[in-house]
């Protein structure tokens, strides 16, 4: 029941970002703009979000294992400017940081904000931005 259990991290970090009405809003396509992966999101109205990265360490003690695990979140905009995916990071951070979440098989899972950046992705296309966020969520039992 330790960090590969990721699956229900991710559903559970989901549940929060669809929660937040303001940050679906600001998404082409609602609540549905957050994808699995960047794959997934063909088709997709921008600005959307995708998990791009998910890292797991594990966090043992004498009384019960648990896990560490990074997850990384990317927005994809095309408006030009970085605006846009900074705006949609910050809601993410807002839904994200200090947040307690609900994973099945734990007793706590409490994620905050470890990190974010925003990048041109000139090899796509000039008026691509992706805001980049990275949050650590600590599992226990």
């Amino acid at each position: 029941m330790t960090g590969f259990n990721i699956y229900e991290v991710q559903k559970a970090v989901t549940t929060a970002l669809k929660d937040n009405s303001t940050l679906t809003g600001m998404l082409g396509n609602g609540a549905n703009g957050i994808r699995d992966n960047v794959a997934s999101a063909k088709g997709l109205i921008f600005p959307y979000l995708a998990y791009t990265d998910i890292q797991a360490e594990p966090l043992d003690t004498t009384s019960g294992q648990g896990s560490i695990i990074y997850l990384t979140i990317t927005a994809f905009t095309k408006t030009g400017n970085k605006k846009e995916a900074s705006d949609i990071m910050r809601e993410v951070h807002t839904s994200l940081h200090r947040a307690d979440l609900t994973v099945t098989g734990f007793g706590y899972a409490r994620s905050r904000w470890d990190g974010f950046s925003t990048i041109m992705q000139e090899d796509v296309n000039a008026d691509m931005f992706s805001g980049i966020i990275r949050v650590k969520i600590t599992l226990g039992v």
